[in-house]
């Protein structure tokens, strides 16, 4: 079985990717009234997934559990001190961890409840488009951020522990340039090929 990339649009249509570009579309998600979903994480742990919603005000921010390939959605609850909380990743322990563009801050989310708590400030003015993944091979986490003060997409490590971020390059910088926003990205390892030793290609 081929592996598959998932996408979860603004309006709720699940695309699922093969690795050489070829989509498929799939349910659709109803995102909760009033409201977008803005990025989506799996837990390594038990391999649910996760999806943050936003209203254009950003009151509230919701959580939910989904099914990709049924459509089924299962509400968690609102984020609470979780502001505008736009991008969501599940770390390797399986703990979710929301960027909340309003307070700039990294928001500790509760899969249960959905409650959130402040880790810490970003140490940039997150706005716009935004998502977030740790990658599964180190478990770093990224902001695959836009930074409203020097107005460009960003790649940023995490530290889950404090909330700081640093910046690691701009995104698009080389090619294709301008000011991409990415509001869905993965990190993902493919085989067993995970550093240049390992690849024959």
């Amino acid at each position: 079985d081929p592996v598959h990339i998932y996408e979860l649009m603004a309006s709720g249509l699940v695309k699922s990717y093969t690795t050489a570009g070829v989509a498929t579309p799939g349910p659709t998600v109803v995102p909760p009234a009033g409201q977008t979903w803005t990025d989506m994480a799996v837990d390594p742990t038990t391999g649910t997934v996760y999806a943050t919603a936003a209203s254009g005000d950003c009151s509230p921010t919701s959580r939910s559990s989904i099914n990709l390939t049924t459509g089924v959605r299962t509400p968690i609850g609102n984020v609470t001190n979780g502001g505008c909380t736009v991008a969501l990743a599940a770390d390797n322990g399986g703990n979710l961890f929301g960027l909340n563009i309003v307070g700039d801050n990294l928001i500790a989310i509760n899969k249960t409840t959905g409650a959130g708590t402040v880790v810490g400030v970003l140490g940039f003015d997150a706005n716009f488009g935004q998502s977030m993944h740790c990658d599964p091979g180190t478990g770093t986490c990224y902001a695959f951020a836009f930074n409203n003060t020097a107005f460009r997409p960003e790649l940023r490590s995490v530290n889950t522990s404090t909330g700081a971020t640093t910046l690691v390059g701009v995104i698009g910088q080389t090619s294709p340039g301008g000011t991409l926003q990415a509001s869905g990205a993965v990190i993902g390892t493919f085989g067993i090929c995970q550093v240049n030793a390992d690849c024959n290609d």
